[in-house]
Order: C-alpha cells, then structure tokens, then sequence
C-alpha cells in the first residue's frame, strides 16, 4: 500500500509542469558609466563580440542582454533603465559619461596580445 502511493506521487510529480526559475543576476557593484566604458574597451580589445544588425553594431541589443544579465544600480536610482544602460554603451558621440579621469584608470590589454 505504501509502495503504491509512493509510485502515484512521483507519477504526479513527473506531469506537473515544471516552473522556470528565473535567473539571478550577477550584482554590477559600479555606476552604469563605468559598467558601459569597461564593457566597450572589452569590445574594442576584441574579449567580447558586440550584436551585430546589418553589419553596425547594435548597441541596444547589447545594452538588453546586459541588462537581463546584470543588476545594475543607477546614479539616482534603484536600477539603471535600458535607455540609460544603451547611452553608457555607446561610444559614439561620448555618450558615456565616464570622467577621462576615471578612464585613464583603465588598461586593458589587446586580446591579441595575450594569445
């Protein structure tokens, strides 16, 4: 009787659907403009390949996948935003509102160099 009962709740068990569990996200300790500047220059020294969408880098497509990987705390705020996340990404136009003090902090060898 007991063997009986056992087998039917692990047959019950086996046709439940299974939950995601959702992924916890590593803890980013840092300023969003520091998470953006450090994630760029491993773009740049080829240690990370950037999402690509028609041959241009696609810096909000970046910006999301680090985001849904990272916990990220903004300047004035609980969590960075997507939009704030993408701007600190961006190289162009110094979008990134890293001081060039801070900046010069930073040496990141190429990956070439290290092969």
């Amino acid at each position: 009787m007991i063997v009986s009962h056992w087998i039917k709740e692990k047959r019950q068990k086996l046709n439940e659907p299974k939950t995601k569990q959702k992924n916890k996200k590593i803890k980013w300790n840092g300023t969003p403009a520091l998470f953006g500047y450090l994630f760029i220059e491993l773009v740049n020294k080829g240690f990370i390949e950037m999402p690509l969408h028609n041959g241009e880098h696609n810096y909000t497509e970046f910006a999301k996948r680090c985001f849904d990987t990272f916990e990220i705390k903004g300047t004035n705020k609980p969590l960075t935003t997507i939009g704030n996340l993408t701007k600190e990404l961006n190289p162009k136009q110094d979008k990134n509102s890293l001081s060039d003090t801070k900046r010069a902090k930073f040496t990141i060898p190429e990956l070439s160099d290290l092969k």
